[in-house]
C-alpha cells in the first residue's frame, strides 16, 4: 500500500469517528525498494507506537507478493486473526531486472509462505484487473483496498472510503 492509499484509509477511519495512527518505511522506495506502511485504527486514542507489533495485524494488505513474503514484514501477521489480501501481479525485483537468471518463485511457494502465517488469504491480480477495468495499472492499490473492504475485516465504512477517494482524485 502506498502512502496515498494509507492516507485515504486513515482519513476515512477518522471520518467514521475512529482514531488512526500511521507510519511509513520508505527509505529504499526512493531507489526502487519496498514501501511498507502501518496503519492502526482504534475507537479512541491509545498510547502505543504506530508500528504494528509482531502478530498484531488484522488486515495484511500486500500490493507486492514478494515483499509480503519477507519475514521482516510477515512477522506482524497472526494465523489466528490476520486476513491477507495479496496482489499476485508480478513486480520484478532489482535482481530480476539486472539478471535473466533470477526469476519469480512459483505461486505455490509464495502463497504457502503467506497462507501459513494468516487465518485467511485472498489473492487477486490487481495490476491486470486495474489495466482491464481502468486501462491503467496505477489503480491497482485502490482495487486492493476494495478487496480488503469486501472481506469485512477492514472496519471502515464504504461511504468514508468513497469520500476520501473522491478527495484524492480531486487533488491529483
Amino acid at each position: 500500500m502506498d502512502r496515498s492509499g494509507r492516507t485515504i484509509l486513515a482519513t476515512a477511519a477518522v471520518l467514521d469517528g475512529n482514531c488512526a495512527r500511521t507510519v511509513d518505511m520508505t527509505g529504499l522506495a526512493q531507489k526502487g525498494g519496498a514501501v511498507v506502511s502501518d496503519l492502526k485504527i482504534s475507537a479512541g486514542p491509545v498510547e502505543q507506537a504506530a508500528k504494528v507489533a509482531t502478530g498484531d495485524c488484522d488486515v495484511y494488505l500486500a500490493c507486492d507478493q514478494l515483499v509480503a513474503t519477507d519475514p521482516a514484514n510477515l512477522k506482524v501477521a497472526s494465523p489466528d486473526k490476520t486476513i491477507a489480501v495479496v496482489s499476485t501481479t508480478m513486480v520484478p525485483t532489482g535482481a530480476m531486472v539486472t539478471s535473466t537468471r533470477v526469476g519469480f518463485p512459483g505461486a505455490d511457494q509464495v502463497h504457502s509462505l503467506i497462507d501459513e502465517s494468516v487465518a485467511q488469504a485472498v489473492y487477486l491480480n490487481a495490476g491486470a484487473l486495474a489495466a482491464e477495468l481502468f486501462d491503467d495499472e496505477q489503480y491497482a492499490n485502490m482495487l486492493m483496498v476494495g478487496a480488503a473492504y469486501q472481506t469485512g475485516a477492514l472496519g471502515i465504512s464504504a461511504s468514508s472510503i468513497d469520500a476520501m477517494v473522491k478527495v484524492g482524485l480531486a487533488c491529483s
